[in-house]
């Protein structure tokens, strides 16, 4: 009875079909026909085959890097509201993360605490958006560097830390469905910064946000490392500060791990990623389409910069070889 009068609190706060007014102006995301919040307050329950799923998959993409020498991390990105849980309509006893860390066998980095004890210094998400600000993208990255190891954390951190500029006319994904749109003061990570000017940016263009390649090229990174990422927005804005760190980053912006580029590709490390919230349906990585018969349908190879081309061609010839 009581999963149900709080799953009405959130429908009742819901202003927007993906969006959640909060306390003290605070903006949450909501999900299509609420399934995400039915979790959430316990109004449905995770599914077994989800479970497997996602068991299934960290065996599968943990044997790939232990027989081909790379590390392996799977990063669970938190969500807003259990960073701020006072700011949410409802207080959100289930998370996600939690849950699939003790269900499944193997670590999983879920920088909760991280963040939880950073936001009581500063904001760590925008108030406007469902993502991390600049402070939080560091937080998340100090956690993941860490996790990874072999690196001198404090410089890279520093790095950025000279990168991060505030924003007092920012709008954030979710204001811009509202009219008028809000505005916040926020702090964001300036890419462009003079300091990353030798970093190589490119792209496939793809207009869909799920079918998204990023490849970064580093000469001058700290470390000769190759980096494979599979992912979602959150894990695209930590990724984004690696090749500071990393002479080479690929990131595939999919839910699922393409085995057939990683042997291609052939990384040191292997990073997956999934948004907390988003875990409550997994599916098993073999039903993704191929990587090339994918990479074309998300985007077509002449729309890619040069570089993304380049590596693209690299790929191929080693396919032929092969």
């Amino acid at each position: 009875m009581l999963s149900s009068v709080e799953f009405e609190k959130i429908k009742a706060a819901t202003i927007h079909k993906r969006i959640i007014q909060g306390h003290r102006g605070e903006l949450f995301v909501s999900t299509t026909n609420h399934y995400m919040e039915k979790y959430l307050v316990g109004v449905q329950q995770i599914e077994p085959s989800t479970i497997q799923n996602l068991q299934h998959n960290l065996n599968k993409r943990h044997a790939w890097a232990a027989a081909h020498h790379a590390r392996f991390v799977h990063l669970i990105c938190p969500d807003k509201q259990h960073v701020q849980p006072d700011d949410y309509p409802i207080v959100p006893t289930f998370r996600f993360g939690e849950y699939f860390q003790q269900q499944v066998s193997m670590p999983l980095l879920y920088p909760l605490a991280a963040l939880q004890q950073a936001q009581q210094q500063q904001r760590v998400y925008h108030q406007h958006d469902f993502h991390w600000n600049a402070h939080g993208e560091l937080v998340v990255l100090e956690q993941l560097l860490t996790s990874l190891k072999g690196l001198d954390l404090e410089q890279t951190l520093n790095y950025w830390r000279a990168c991060i500029v505030k924003r007092t006319d920012w709008v954030g994904m979710l204001a811009k469905d509202l009219t008028p749109s809000p505005t916040e003061t926020t702090h964001t990570m300036r890419i462009n910064h003079p300091l990353s000017a030798d970093i190589q940016i490119s792209s496939n263009h793809c207009k869909a946000p799920m079918g998204k390649v990023l490849y970064f090229e580093h000469q001058q990174a700290h470390s000769p490392q190759r980096v494979l990422v599979f992912g979602d927005s959150f894990a695209e804005s930590v990724v984004r500060l690696l090749p500071v760190a990393y002479r080479e980053v690929l990131m595939v912006r999919s839910k699922s791990f393409h085995a057939d580029l990683a042997d291609l590709y052939q990384p040191d490390i292997l990073i997956t990623s999934s948004a907390e919230g988003y875990m409550c349906r997994m599916v098993a990585d073999e039903q993704v389409k191929p990587w090339q018969q994918w990479r074309q349908l998300a985007a077509p190879d002449h729309q890619c910069d040069a570089p993304l081309q380049a590596l693209y061609a690299r790929l191929d010839q080693a396919t032929t070889s092969a």
